[in-house]
């Protein structure tokens, strides 16, 4: 697994592009499927990507690996008392092409009122078409690393962060750039 400064990705992809592929259509076929509204405000930073969020039932079965990395890597590197996949939790498919193209500078976080707050962004690059720019930028871990990982976050890999640390997808210019996203949650202060 790669150490990229506190940003975490899997040595090898997860899974293959047939994988990959089977993944996205499963998300784009879910009669649970919810896009975003265009509305919808970011938790910080300017937001220009399209959205759409399943049910963890939807993909349960094609993302065993998915589920494994991210707890194995917690147990390994960030030691978070992290709480179980289960049929309340979601997962976001993020769009990015020329009319959807970046996500500023910005962390991931909840609202003061839940009983949990999110530890991990697990991002999966599915991405089933080939695009030039969206490269992700972690804030504050050096120029290397950060090339490491767009040199690196190819279709099938996965990226596990503190969902506190501030990152960027920078303008796609040109196809289309996927990712599903998990927020791994726990309890307030553990």
């Amino acid at each position: 697994m790669g150490n990229y400064n506190q940003a975490y990705m899997s040595d090898d992809p997860l899974y293959s592009e047939d994988e990959v592929k089977t993944i996205v259509d499963v998300f784009e076929s879910s009669q649970f499927k919810v896009t975003e509204p265009e509305s919808k405000k970011s938790f910080t930073g300017i937001k220009k990507s399209r959205v759409s969020c399943v049910p963890w039932p939807v993909l349960e079965n094609y993302l065993g690996k998915f589920e494994r990395f991210i707890f194995d890597t917690n147990k390994n590197s960030f030691k978070y008392n992290l709480i179980p996949l289960d049929d309340s939790h979601a997962l976001n498919l993020n769009h990015y092409d020329l009319k959807n193209p970046s996500y500023d500078w910005h962390m991931d976080g909840t609202k003061n009122f839940q009983d949990y707050d999110l530890k991990l962004t697990v991002l999966l690059n599915v991405s089933t078409q080939k695009y030039t720019g969206g490269n992700l930028k972690l804030f504050n871990i050096g120029e290397k690393s950060n090339q490491n990982i767009v040199d690196k976050f190819k279709p099938g890999y996965c990226l596990m962060f503190t969902s506190n640390h501030f990152h960027k997808v920078d303008p796609v210019t040109s196809g289309v750039r996927k990712t599903l996203s998990y927020w791994a949650k726990g309890p307030l202060w553990r």
